[in-house]
């Protein structure tokens, strides 16, 4: 088993977490970039995985990169990545992540009585820029490069440019490096559009969790689900 990261930090924790299961003699543990994977042959690995959208900041050669990761696969590959899909509907939601984060205040939990006050706060003067949306579907990219020099230009730490995926574009590319019955999934699609609060609810009650958890399973894998899950898209293949 190899594990293949351009942090080190993360390898180090890797390797901790390794030796507390007793796996470190059947671990390989890789610095590098996911933009040269030239030291592995074609199908050396019975399984690939990419969490974490690592595929994403490799643009403008994530369609390389991708097809660098089903070569080297031999029978399945599993990969995240951002989603398109949900990059638009953040332009729309400035507060998004914070959709269901309670006040210390809320002492009533259920959907209807939810006050967000930060929420609303950050909410009441906004206005989506639809050109910009527009822009997303168009290239995938929400940030420009040029954006983010001139953010460096302010003294600002701007996010990376990474691009996100559509759906349908990355089945397309995984069939064309000839990966096969490919699935696609918006994890955590259905989970992510109910209030914390109900949620915890659902997940501990022993005689409803497991028929929730199956039906998440079933919507999150819908085509028409793939894509909105929140943040990521994953697609599972065999070679």
């Amino acid at each position: 088993m190899t594990h293949f990261d351009i942090s080190q930090p993360m390898i180090a924790k890797a390797r901790a977490l390794a030796e507390q299961r007793g796996l470190t003699e059947k671990m390989t543990f890789v610095l590098g970039k996911l933009e040269n994977l030239s030291a592995y042959e074609d199908r050396q690995f019975d399984l690939v995985m990419s969490f974490d959208a690592p595929i994403c900041y490799t643009w403008p050669n994530h369609e390389q990169v991708l097809g660098e990761l089903v070569r080297i696969a031999a029978k399945r590959i599993c990969v995240s990545v951002y989603s398109r899909a949900a990059t638009v509907a953040y332009n729309f939601d400035p507060s998004s992540k914070e959709k269901y984060i309670l006040t210390k205040s809320a002492k009533d939990t259920n959907l209807g009585n939810i006050k967000l006050r930060s929420l609303q706060k950050r909410r009441k003067n906004f206005r989506p820029d639809f050109a910009a949306a527009r822009d997303i579907l168009r290239t995938g990219l929400p940030v420009k490069p040029d954006e983010i020099a001139a953010a460096f230009e302010r003294s600002e730490t701007p996010w990376p440019v990474s691009y996100a995926f559509a759906p349908s574009e990355l089945q397309g590319l995984l069939e064309r490096f000839d990966a096969r019955n490919v699935r696609l999934s918006g994890p955590g699609a259905l989970a992510r559009s109910i209030p914390g609060a109900l949620l915890r609810a659902y997940i501990r009650d022993e005689a409803l969790r497991r028929e929730f958890l199956d039906f998440c399973y079933e919507y999150d894998s819908q085509p028409w689900a793939a894509g909105m899950g929140k943040d990521n898209l994953v697609a599972i293949a065999n070679l």
